[in-house]
């Protein structure tokens, strides 16, 4: 990633708020598409770890050779991903609808 770019995450990073982890939340807890990216570069998180939380979500893992923060090393893969899930022709969520 360029130096300028990392420079810029770093001066306008913003913390998120502790109520984010802390607070309850809806009983709808469903996963809106029907597939989760699976980071294989990922040092945080093993790709078996990973795949399992995909399996939990109901979602095919769609492997893609990054790691954290795939937006920003891969933006057009994950929004051809977020724009596949969200697709009006396919149905928002239409799990197994061409798996």
């Amino acid at each position: 990633m360029p130096v300028a770019t990392l420079d810029r995450l770093v001066a306008d990073f913003v913390p998120e708020a502790r109520r984010l982890y802390t607070d309850r939340v809806g009983t709808d807890l469903s996963w809106p598409g029907d597939t989760a990216d699976l980071l294989t570069t990922e040092d945080e998180l093993p790709a078996s770890l990973q795949a399992r939380c995909a399996s939990e979500l109901l979602a095919a893992p769609v492997e893609l050779a990054t790691g954290h923060l795939p937006m920003l090393t891969h933006p057009r893969e994950v929004a051809a991903l977020v724009a596949r899930d969200h697709d009006p022709t396919r149905g928002v969520g239409t799990r197994g609808a061409d798996h």
